[in-house]
């Protein structure tokens, strides 16, 4: 898995490629069928995969009042999103 820090550091590629996207606060069981969906149907069609998560969360910036508290650090997400062969 390769963890890319900012849309800028993004390289540009020609491949087509299936993403998920969203918080992924935590990588509850939510999050875990969308990753396993995403990996077992960029598989399929031959595409690459990626998880394209927010830090700080999106509200932080938009509705500070409303940010709700992370499950876990952006490394631990990585971790365990890692673990669903991205």
């Amino acid at each position: 898995m390769k963890i890319i820090r900012g849309i800028d550091m993004y390289p540009k590629t020609n491949m087509e490629t299936a993403v998920a996207l969203g918080s992924f606060d935590g990588v509850h069981l939510g999050h875990q069928k969308l990753i396993k969906i995403l990996k077992d149907e960029s598989e399929n069609r031959g595409l690459s995969s990626l998880v394209f998560t927010f830090y700080p969360h999106p509200l932080k910036i938009i509705a500070p009042q409303s940010e709700p508290p992370m499950i876990t650090s952006l490394d631990q997400r990585a971790d365990l999103i890692a673990q669903y062969g991205i």
